[in-house]
């Protein structure tokens, strides 16, 4: 089993994530409407569980996971409560998508930060009015004239 193949998931996350919503149990052990994870039902009497909600954390179209809650109790989750896991699964997968888009823009950053460290050319950017508001550190060697001087004035006096 491929922990990334929700299609064929087993347990009450992976058929929560197949099902596109929340999904649980109220007696686990006793349950047979899921498949079950290879010697899990184990760990589940160790701990005493009982109740299962599991709730699918939602990528870019396909689930990248789920938000499990477990209950020694039996029955201890009704329909609001998968509403509120729901809910709360849906908030986590906002906050997964943006810390990988994050990453992913820091990371752009460095490759760019990089390439104009190091790159031969004079580099720099303009703002809408035509001001200076990136001018690369080899303005002083090309231009003679240090960064500072330049950020902020009409790219004119680069040209």
């Amino acid at each position: 089993f491929d922990e990334t193949d929700w299609d064929v998931a087993p347990g009450v996350a992976g058929t929560a994530a197949r099902l596109g919503h929340a999904f649980g149990t109220g007696d686990y052990l006793v349950d047979r409407s899921f498949a079950r994870h290879p010697g899990q039902d184990e760990e589940i009497r160790r701990l005493g569980v009982r109740s299962v909600l599991a709730a699918p954390l939602r990528g870019e179209g396909d689930p990248i996971g789920a938000l499990t809650v477990l209950s020694r109790r039996k029955d201890a989750f009704d329909l609001d409560a998968g509403a509120t896991l729901e809910a709360l699964a849906s908030l986590a997968a906002a906050a997964l998508r943006n810390a990988t888009l994050l990453e992913r823009v820091t990371a752009s950053e460095s490759r760019l930060s990089d390439l104009v460290a190091t790159s031969p050319d004079l580099i720099w950017e303009c703002d809408a009015e035509g001001r200076l508001t990136f001018v690369s550190g080899l303005a002083e060697k090309v231009l003679g004239r240090p960064v500072g001087d330049l950020t902020g004035r009409h790219f004119a006096v680069i040209v």
